[in-house]
């Protein structure tokens, strides 16, 4: 079954830290072994929602913010076992930033 490479975008997440509380951002890629680009974003997808990391949040959601989302960049049949991709690379949300 092939591998795929999905590289994915997070946006808008609330989280608590030393200067309060913030939105941040971040990317991740993810590996998968699946039938096809569908399956592989399904799969990837399912990964994150059982991440520490994200389950950790529990900050509320203020109404005023932007909603949080996750949005798949790219997927990418890959050769290979596609080791790694467990990793997250944050950055804090621009509030002026337009959508």
């Amino acid at each position: 079954m092939p591998i795929y490479r999905c590289l994915i975008l997070g946006e808008n997440f609330p989280v608590l830290d030393d200067r309060g509380r913030s939105l941040i951002g971040f990317y991740t890629t993810r590996y998968t072994e699946a039938v096809d680009e569908r399956e592989a974003e399904s799969q990837a997808l399912a990964e994150l929602r059982q991440d520490d990391w994200l389950q950790s949040l529990k900050e509320p959601v203020v109404p005023e913010d932007p909603e949080a989302r996750v949005v798949f960049e790219e997927i990418v049949e890959v050769e290979g076992t596609g080791s790694g991709g467990s990793g997250f690379t944050f950055f804090p949300m621009n509030e002026n930033s337009a959508d």
